[in-house]
């Protein structure tokens, strides 16, 4: 399939529902994205979204130049940051320095060595023995 730059189309029932889905090669695995069926596609005037203006082109011109200027050619992932998480993992530190406002949960030592093992526990109550 992905040589041949193809997709399967399939449908499957998930919660009740049937879906259709194309199939896709990716990288050497098969990918599923969910589609809609015909019926269920709506127009821009059946949601209730307004008509679509006439923009002038000076204006199309004027946003196609910003565009270029902040495009850029090379892409470098290292630059994109999850400001979101570094936060919070930062407060946590710092919570966890101060020991303040930090709530510690006495875990239970657990025998990791107490393995029972069913197998043998099965046969001795099939052949009558408790211990």
């Amino acid at each position: 399939m992905e040589e041949t730059a193809q997709a399967g189309i399939a449908t499957f029932v998930m919660r009740g529902k049937e879906n259709l889905v194309a199939i896709f090669a990716d990288h050497g695995i098969l990918r599923a994205e969910t589609m809609r069926f015909a019926d269920e596609i709506r127009s821009p005037a059946q949601v209730g979204l307004p008509e679509k203006k006439k923009v002038p082109p000076a204006t199309v011109r004027r946003f196609e130049t910003l565009i270029s200027k902040k495009s850029k050619r090379d892409y470098s992932p290292s630059k994109l940051k999850d400001e979101q998480t570094e936060a919070l993992l930062k407060l946590v530190k710092n919570k966890q320095a101060k020991a303040s406002n930090v709530v510690r949960v006495e875990s239970e030592e657990r025998d990791k060595w107490n393995v029972i093992d069913l197998v043998q526990i099965l046969k001795r109550s099939l052949s009558g023995k408790t211990k």
